[in-house]
This record gives C-alpha cells, structure tokens and sequence, in this order.
C-alpha cells in the first residue's frame, strides 16, 4: 500500500497508509508515540458544510507527512507541503522538503461537490527521522445528510451524545476561525475497577464527578484571553487521559464546546455570553440512545444503563441547570428557525466568540 515516506524533498509517491508495508519500508520497530496527534474543528459534516481544520499538535518538529483522505481535498497551508501527485484529487498531502516543521500546522478539508455515503475517514503518518514514525489515530468525520440523527459515534459503553445541533451549527460558519471542544475528552481517567463496571454498562458517566469540569474552564478561559495552550484529553478507547491537544486562542473567533452538564459548574457557565438550552422530552432522549446502538451493543444493557444512570442524572444535574439558559430550543436540530437565527448572530459577530452547545439536553453559546 505504502511503500515510502522519508524526509526527502520528493515526500511520499502513495496515496494510500497501511501501517504493515510502512514498518517493512521505513525500518524501526514498528509505529513510535511521537507525541504527535491530529484533530478537527468539527466531528459533524453535511450538505451545508464549508470546511473543516485538520491540525496537527506535537511536542517537537517534523520532517515529514502523509495526510490522506477518503473523500474530499485539502488545501495547503504554505510551500512545505504539496499534493501526492498520483492523487488527482487533491485529497492525499505530503511534505515538500526535508526541514524541520513546527507544529500546531493547520490544513483545511473541503467536502466533495455531492457528500459521500460513508463516513469520512482523515489518516496520518508522520517521520521524524528515516527509522522513527507514528501512525496517528485517524479522524472519522460522521456524515449527516438530514436523513439520519445518528451523527455521533458511540464509543465502548460511554453514553451516547447527539451532537447534530452543534455539528449543523458548526457546519454553516466559516471554520477558518472556529473550534469545536466536546466535554467527552475531559472525563477524568478511570481506576481498572471503574473500568470493568465501565464495560458492563455500570459506571456511571453521566455524573458531574465524572469530568473533570475545572479543567474544562481553565482551557476556555485560556482560549478566551488568546493564549495557547496544551490539554491532555480523554482517550475513549482505553478510559485514560493519553491523547495531546494544543489550542491556539490568538486563531479562534468562534469556539464551540459540545456536552453535557456544562451548566452544572458556575465557574464554567460564568465563561459563556449566550447560554442555550436544548428542550427534549424523555421519549426523544431515550429514543435517541437506542438509534445509536451499534450492532455490538445491548438494547436491553443500554435501557438499563439509561433507567439506573442517564434519566436520573438528567433529572437531578441537568434540568434544573435549564433556569440559567438565555435561550429553551425546543426540539433540537428540527428547530430550523433557531439554528438560523443561531448562525447569523454568530456570522454577525466581528469580535471574538464562543459557542457552546451540551449534547441532547442543552447548548450554549458565548461570545
């Protein structure tokens, strides 16, 4: 599949990354953790989508790359890069010199012309030097076509998050001065006991306790005062913080931090401007949870989990949160004429803004 990446001025000749035929023809022991990672403004696209921010954050420089796309292109962002030449569509990115490249690097992935059917999925491979390289975890954008509310993922036994509000906001301005934040990557790292009660749908991950809230408030006050700043965020997969992320304030007019409970701290809420809540009853809720069950999934686990954890968590730390709201959105990405009225006060702004929006329950925004 991929038979070289090397800091040379060439870059790489493949569009594609597999990680088996990269080890065979860059040596090494395998994929290093670098301490590089890549991620997106938006986790959402559709029809109305404009673009999304693909960054790459390190602790170090590189010298060379392989972003490849599925679907869609890049542009790049300066002359250290340039398009794999047997990839016509301009969806496969590699380096254009050997020097040493700084980090955070930002390039923008447009959408196709018709939006694909499947799922968006962003990979990277980064080379240090000739025998050190690092497979970074890939970026799957979800597709909403407006035929479907599934459009967050629901990862190992955490609890299912709609996200569609957020992502259609996110998806009508402008992403070259916008960032997305979910709550999600700010759960505290579980204990190995928590991690078995995790596994059998009987940790609890829609408790305050849960997140590290405080946290949260620090990086948005950081991004607000337009400093920088680097998070250890929440790997879903192993339930441990691992993952690196740097966020650049001085380049972000529009931030948006998608979860729940986020009215729950005052030292948070105090952060957002305009404070929206999200106004579903119960059956959308619960419904909602069961549409995003992955065929791995227990129907009869998740209505357990929703009845013993998320329906009390919601009655207790979430609906009386609704009192601090600015704006009750009453049924949620169906109501059109809120996102619209939503986006142009956004689009309207000229200083800097900060959106927020909390899962199913309620969003928030903040300029």
């Amino acid at each position: 599949m991929i038979t070289r990446i090397e800091p040379r001025s060439t870059g790489a000749t493949v569009c594609a990354v597999n990680e088996k035929s990269m080890a065979r023809s860059m040596g090494g022991t395998g994929s290093l953790d670098l301490g590089f990672s890549i991620s997106s403004n938006i986790e959402t696209i559709g029809n109305n989508t404009k673009g999304v921010n693909i960054t790459l954050n390190g602790s170090s420089t590189f010298k060379g790359i392989l972003l490849a796309s599925t679907s869609g292109s890049f542009i790049l962002p300066n002359d250290n890069y340039h398009y794999v030449p047997c990839d016509k569509s301009n969806a496969t990115v590699t380096h254009s010199d050997a020097s040493d490249k700084k980090t955070p690097v930002t390039f923008k992935w447009l959408p196709p012309a018709n939006l694909p059917k499947q799922d968006v999925i962003i990979r990277c491979v980064i080379v240090t030097e000739r025998d050190s390289w690092q497979f970074l975890s890939p970026i799957i954008l979800k597709v909403n076509d407006g035929s479907s509310t599934d459009s967050s993922p629901k990862s190992n036994n955490t609890r299912a998050v709609d996200v569609d509000l957020c992502s259609k906001i996110a998806g009508l301005i402008d992403p070259s001065r916008m960032q997305v934040i979910h709550l999600k990557n700010f759960y505290r790292s579980l204990s190995a006991q928590d991690i078995e009660k995790a596994k059998g749908f009987k940790y609890n991950f829609d408790h305050p306790e849960s997140f590290d809230l405080e946290k949260l408030a620090n990086v948005i006050r950081t991004i607000k005062d337009g400093g920088s700043i680097d998070v250890s965020i929440y790997n879903i997969l192993k339930y441990s913080i691992d993952q690196n992320v740097k966020y650049d304030g001085s380049k972000i007019d529009i931030l948006i931090v998608e979860g729940i409970l986020l009215f729950y701290l005052k030292e948070l809420r105090d952060l957002f401007d305009i404070k929206i809540f999200i106004d579903l009853d119960s059956d959308s809720r619960l419904s909602g949870r069961v549409r995003k069950l992955s065929s791995h999934d227990s129907l009869e686990e998740e209505l357990s989990y929703y009845l013993r954890f998320a329906k009390p968590a919601f009655e207790e730390y979430i609906l009386p949160t609704k009192r601090y709201a600015d704006i009750i959105v009453p049924r949620g990405v169906e109501n059109q004429t809120a996102i619209d009225l939503i986006v142009e006060h956004l689009n309207d702004q000229t200083k800097r803004s900060i959106c927020k929006e909390a899962t199913s329950e309620y969003v928030v925004l903040r300029r």
